[in-house]
């Protein structure tokens, strides 16, 4: 009996190693979002901090012309950084999404190979079934063959 062979192993090997790098892929791709919201979510918290102490101080009295400018400054500047900062999210979440679909195909293609695997597998122990019983047939009418041999050859007596 001949030993089984998947006629399409190698591009199963293939498209198993090219999901891994897609895992691998999509797992920097998740923290590097991460990233990016942990440093929009702080730029956020300093600036609701920011614009609570102003509050504070403006209802103390204790804020002057010059200190207003330079909270207006701060201010425009940290806007500024929120916002390119939620850009970067935005871009992450975009990579994250594509990075997914991406494993997704890979999974499918090589989930259809393997079924096709599963297929030939279980045509090849049919044939081998086949085989073996056939064999034992052959073996069976061998043996009932040489007792009728046998028999002649002891004068008709079984």
């Amino acid at each position: 009996m001949k030993r089984f062979t998947f006629t399409l192993e190698t591009p199963l090997r293939v498209k198993r190693t090219r999901e891994r790098e897609a895992e691998g892929e999509l797992g920097v791709a998740v923290m590097r979002e991460r990233e990016f919201r942990q440093e929009r979510d702080g730029l956020t918290n300093r600036f609701h901090a920011a614009t609570e102490s102003l509050s504070r101080g403006l209802e103390r009295g204790d804020v002057t012309l010059a200190d207003l400018k330079i909270h207006s400054t701060g201010f425009t500047a940290l806007r500024r950084r929120i916002a390119e900062s939620d850009q970067k999210v935005e871009a992450a979440e975009g990579e994250v999404m594509r990075m997914t679909q991406k494993l997704k195909v890979l999974m499918r293609e090589r989930r259809v190979l393997e079924e096709a695997r599963e297929q030939q597998l279980t045509a090849w122990r049919a044939e081998a079934e086949r085989e073996q019983i056939h064999i034992i047939d052959d073996f069976v009418s061998a043996q009932r063959a040489m007792a009728a041999i046998q028999a002649k050859r002891n004068g008709g007596v079984t």
